[in-house]
């Protein structure tokens, strides 16, 4: 068996066939690829944007704690299974509600726009309910977006993290989100 010279141990370099020199070197130094042709790679060298390890792990890994990714886990956009089912309830509960909302408030409106059956303070107030529907309608549309987003990219979120972040659908969720609850509050205020 042949031996390495101690300052060739845990240098970033393999020394000897086995790799065995570089192996189980503190994590400070070193990441692990899960798998793959690359046995490891320098830890200066994980979330460069360049794949060094094989299987891309170097850029979503395992116990990663720091950084942007401190709001998802990395295979997830939702980690939690319960939040994912409940973001997709509350989506179509809230398309299908305000839908039905819009359309019959809507044909009210437009049924009494010529017979005058309602006074000026139920028009107003319906006026503000279908504006309220649509607000919220706007928020099952954010949903439900973020449901499909979530399913798409299930067990590869970290590797697509920076595309999606930056992509215009995340900005127009956003636009969308804050549009939404900021007339929401603004209506029910008003009402």
């Amino acid at each position: 068996m042949n031996k390495v010279e101690p300052t060739l141990v845990c240098n970033n370099v393999i020394d000897c066939m086995t790799a065995a020199d570089e192996r189980n070197c503190p994590n400070s130094s070193h990441y692990y690829c899960w798998r793959g042709d690359v046995m490891f790679v320098n830890l200066s060298s994980t979330f460069n944007q360049i794949r060094e390890c094989s299987d891309g792990s170097d850029e979503c890994p395992d116990l990663f704690t720091g950084g942007a990714l401190d709001y998802a886990f990395r295979n997830h956009l939702i980690r939690n299974p319960l939040l994912q089912v409940i973001v997709w309830i509350v989506s179509v509960l809230s398309l299908g509600g305000n839908a039905i909302v819009i359309v019959h408030t809507t044909k009210e409106l437009w049924r009494d726009r010529r017979l005058s059956k309602l006074g000026r303070l139920a028009k107003c107030n319906r006026t503000f309910v279908l504006n309220l529907a649509v607000a919220d309608f706007l928020m099952g549309v954010y949903l439900i977006t973020l449901g499909i987003t979530t399913a798409t990219k299930e067990n590869r979120y970290c590797s697509d993290d920076r595309e999606w972040r930056t992509s215009q659908l995340c900005s127009l969720m956003g636009i969308l989100s804050q549009f939404s609850s900021q007339t929401s509050v603004l209506l029910l205020v008003l009402m």
